[in-house]
């Protein structure tokens, strides 16, 4: 069983921090954790000869400092490790595999703790989850949960993730379990998450490819710091199978910061991918399917299922062809080459010029 809980609207709350230091120019930001998107030399794919993320270092308070990764949970449990085959960009990112029935985290902890100097800390992250089908009603959950530390121990501030088998977006609460969202993302491909955490408001805002699904208190009412968001790899429901579900995610671009700039906190309509013609989030077969079909049609109207990266010109032509091919596999962990038939027919209609 899983609960279900409405976005909730959140009036401003009464200020938690004093100021400690003068303010920064509006839109300024200073990092506070930068995976710097588990590329080398900083990563090692190799690193102790498994590519395991505990041991190797975030670097930390703007480049002043280096933090190393700590797992967090049994050592029998999950993995989190550095490879090189499934990327957002660059060439490494994180992948995470969950062990059945147990519930793991990997963070850079900031000691003894951060108090920020500016009202927002923000988490950005692209996460990528395969789906998984099973005999569970739900999960794992894959995200990125938030703490802070007031002298009583570490406590959640709020949470973000990714159910595998239903594509929910979720987040958790200690005392009441895990919640949706009202929101789905896809599985199996490339999405951007941001959690926003402002303390001049108490308040959690949740994002998932510039939307916002969710704003609410933090789950730990008081806390004025920041000491970590970590990786998290857990039980998405209570059942015996959800909780022994296995599943498997890649994360990248994973950056802290904190910053006055609340235009972060603004939904925005993420410009399209370069070649996804359906809008389906990725770049394969289905975008060359409906450039194919429509090739040389006019651009206005759209044709059915063009509901992605629009036309360049009046017809579907070589712009669209020049938008596909360097973009090919893009959102998707595994993709086929273009048959070689078919690139040769689009390379022989590119060099026909069009008058």
């Amino acid at each position: 069983m899983r609960n279900t809980l409405a976005v909730l609207a959140l009036a401003p709350l009464t200020t938690l921090l004093a100021p400690t230091a003068a303010r920064a120019a509006v839109g300024s930001e200073f990092t506070l954790i930068d995976a710097e998107g588990f590329e080398p030399p900083a990563y090692n794919e190799f690193f102790l000869g498994t590519g395991q993320l505990e041991g190797q270092f975030a670097s930390t308070f703007e480049g002043l400092g280096a933090t190393p990764w700590q797992q967090i949970g049994p050592p029998v449990g999950g993995t989190a490790t550095i490879q090189s085959g499934v990327v957002a960009s660059g060439a490494q990112a994180l992948r995470v595999d969950r062990a059945p029935g147990i519930d793991d985290q990997w963070s850079v902890a900031l000691t003894p703790f951060s108090v920020p100097l500016e009202p927002l800390v923000i988490i950005d992250w692209n996460m990528l989850v395969e789906p998984f089908i099973g005999p569970q009603p739900f999960g794992p959950f894959f995200g990125v949960e938030a703490y802070g530390d007031s002298g009583a121990g570490s406590l959640r501030l709020a949470s973000l993730g990714l159910d595998a088998t239903t594509g929910d977006v979720l987040y958790r609460d200690t005392a009441f379990g895990v919640f949706e969202t009202g929101f789905t993302a896809p599985v199996g491909v490339w999405n951007s998450y941001r959690v926003a955490l402002d303390y001049s408001a108490g308040a959690s805002l949740l994002f998932v490819n510039g939307e916002q699904v969710r704003i609410g208190p933090f789950e730990a009412f008081g806390v004025s710091d920041f000491t970590e968001a970590a990786i998290t790899a857990a039980a998405a429901g209570s059942d015996p199978g959800s909780s022994n579900a296995t599943g498997t995610a890649y994360f990248d671009n994973y950056r802290v910061y904190e910053t006055n700039d609340f235009t972060l906190l603004n939904p925005v309509d993420p410009e399209p991918q370069a070649g996804d013609f359906s809008g389906d989030g990725v770049v394969d077969n289905t975008d060359l399917n409906l450039l194919l079909v429509n090739w040389g049609n006019p651009a206005s109207p759209l044709p059915p299922g063009w509901d992605g990266d629009p036309p360049v010109g009046a017809l579907i032509d070589n712009d669209e062809l020049n938008a596909l091919l360097p973009n090919w596999g893009v959102g998707v962990a595994s993709v086929p080459e273009p048959a070689a038939g078919v690139l040769l027919l689009l390379a022989s209609a590119a060099c026909r010029r069009r008058r």
